[in-house]
């Protein structure tokens, strides 16, 4: 995967998403990045020390929507871009 561009972001912020079965969840959004011409942020629940990993698909014209990285390669390379950026954290991966 090609690193196009890492970029932190300076402040957290709160997102909150709709999922398919209409239920509301909010995230904290710890850091984004661009990967190969795709956007991903870094975010989690608030109150929990779990992490997720999130895939952007749309356009700024059209609907963005996300999906859950799930895939065990991809999530380990995303981890460390990620690792790389938050220079205070260290991930742990659970199988």
């Amino acid at each position: 995967m090609k690193q196009e561009n890492r970029e932190l972001q300076n402040t957290e912020s709160t997102v909150v998403f709709e999922a398919e079965d209409g239920t509301k969840v909010s995230f904290t959004v710890v850091a984004s990045t661009s990967r190969d011409g795709k956007e991903y942020l870094l975010v989690t629940e608030p109150g929990d020390d779990m992490a997720y990993i999130l895939e952007a698909n749309g356009s700024a014209q059209d609907t963005i929507t996300y999906r859950m990285v799930d895939d065990d390669a991809e999530l380990r390379e995303l981890g460390e871009a990620f690792d790389d950026i938050l220079e205070d954290v260290d991930f742990e991966y659970e199988e």
